[in-house]
């Protein structure tokens, strides 16, 4: 399931052995950024985490991070390891119930 939150939250729901959450946000910028095939591109919006919860207890998030696609997030683990300092969960939405699901 994907859903977008109130505030530009989006996220989609992966099923694990616990339930890893993450939350990203869209935002605007234009830079560099390499996407989920490993190619560098200039983007204008990019995903960035804003909550992440692993086993159901809230991990601190490296605040740089950000993704031309929330694919990049969780196919690129090699490049996120090398970037942060936790482990990345599967990329799961969880979103309040005044979301929009498409």
């Amino acid at each position: 399931a994907s859903a977008i939150g109130k505030l530009g939250e989006i996220g989609q729901l992966g099923i694990g052995m616990a339930a890893d959450i993450t939350i990203l946000k869209v935002v605007d910028i234009s830079e560099n950024l390499e996407d989920s095939w490993g190619d560098i591109r200039i983007v204008k919006k990019a995903f960035v985490p804003i909550a992440v919860f692993i086993g159901g207890q809230l991990h601190p998030i490296n605040a740089d991070r950000r993704w031309p696609d929330p694919v990049c997030a969780t196919e690129c683990p090699a490049r996120v390891a090398r970037k942060t300092t936790m482990r990345w969960p599967d990329l799961v939405f969880a979103i309040d119930s005044e979301a929009t699901y498409w």
